[in-house]
């Protein structure tokens, strides 16, 4: 009952507030969302699917999940990917759901540096399922929830569509980028007015570094760092995968505000990679206060890499966003 009050009260104040993004912790795997000019970054045909459950003993069903299929055309210089998205918040009261295209460049800087530039198109569906909510009048003393309320439920769909764009420079170790999504804001209220989504800002950095025993590489090392603001709110992720020919572990911290300073979570990863087909799980400890109640947060990718020829393969630079994509 408090969760379902606090998020009713959310929903009642939309005409002050903005929407935000919903945002995955592996966000170095579903590049495609933090990145459309990742499009392409590997030679070869690649289906990325991720989920995510937030806070699974507040009872409020936070679920993020993403599907893309994304692969390098030669005949096209660049990549092109397709991302299906879902959203839920609360127990189903709210949800979202959207589709995106995107295509990216690709042009050779030096022998060394590359750059790719994409534009990306999406479309969503927001639903609101106002029969959910609860009001006083509905209560009887002695049987609970019984009665028709009085009150304007709120409810119904609204769509609209997105515009977003980013860039990427890189080598073969070595990777660094900027991305722009919502950026002709779009209204989403799902009551009356505006409610425009605001533009989300992301700059992230990476690189897949060897470790070498007597010239032999033994293991790699995957630093990556991401900084994203929407409106007033800000987030730095950071953190590392030490990484074998098959197997992956890393540590990772989210939180840092520059605005107004926090702490958010320590996150714990690892994985398993075979020929074609990866997997990692993730899992963040909520370190704010919220912690005793939260249950932290799960998130699983899936990676498969669809087969190509060897000639495309050693023709095509990857970015190093990964050890998934080496």
């Amino acid at each position: 009952m408090r969760s379902l009050v606090l998020f009713l009260i959310a929903v009642l104040c939309v005409g002050q507030v903005k929407a935000q993004d919903p945002e995955f912790t592996q966000f170095y795997i579903n590049t495609m969302y933090m990145n459309p000019a990742m499009v392409g970054s590997n030679p070869c045909p690649t289906l990325t699917s991720m989920y995510r459950n937030q806070w699974p003993t507040l009872g409020a069903q936070f679920v993020s999940t993403t599907v893309t299929y994304d692969d390098y055309m030669e005949s096209l210089s660049g990549g092109i990917g397709v991302m299906f998205m879902s959203d839920k918040a609360g127990p189903s009261i709210l949800s979202t759901n959207g589709i995106s295209v995107a295509y990216s460049n690709h042009l050779s800087l030096t022998r060394n540096f590359s750059i790719r530039s994409a534009l990306q198109i999406s479309g969503y569906q927001e639903y609101l399922d106002g029969e959910k909510f609860r009001f006083n009048d509905q209560i009887d003393p002695l049987n609970g929830f019984v009665y028709p309320t009085q009150d304007w439920t709120y409810g119904g769909p609204t769509s609209y569509a997105s515009v977003g764009a980013g860039t990427v420079i890189y080598s073969d170790k070595l990777y660094f980028g900027y991305a722009a999504s919502h950026l002709n804001r779009p209204n989403k209220s799902l009551i009356f007015g505006q409610s425009e989504l605001p533009i989300k800002h992301t700059i992230h950095f990476g690189a897949v570094l060897p470790i070498k025993k007597f010239g032999t590489e033994i293991f790699d090392w995957s630093p990556n760092i991401i900084y994203r603001k929407q409106l007033d709110a800000q987030q730095i992720n950071m953190g590392v995968n030490v990484n074998t020919k098959t197997l992956t572990g890393g540590i990772w911290y989210r939180g840092i505000s520059f605005a107004n300073r926090f702490t958010d979570a320590i996150i714990a990863s690892v994985g398993i990679k075979l020929e074609d087909f990866n997997f990692m799980y993730s899992y963040d400890f909520t370190i704010s206060q919220i912690n005793p109640y939260s249950g932290g947060a799960s998130e699983v990718s899936l990676v498969y890499k669809l087969p190509c020829s060897r000639k495309k393969r050693e023709k095509i630079r990857p970015v190093p966003c990964t050890w998934y994509f080496n």
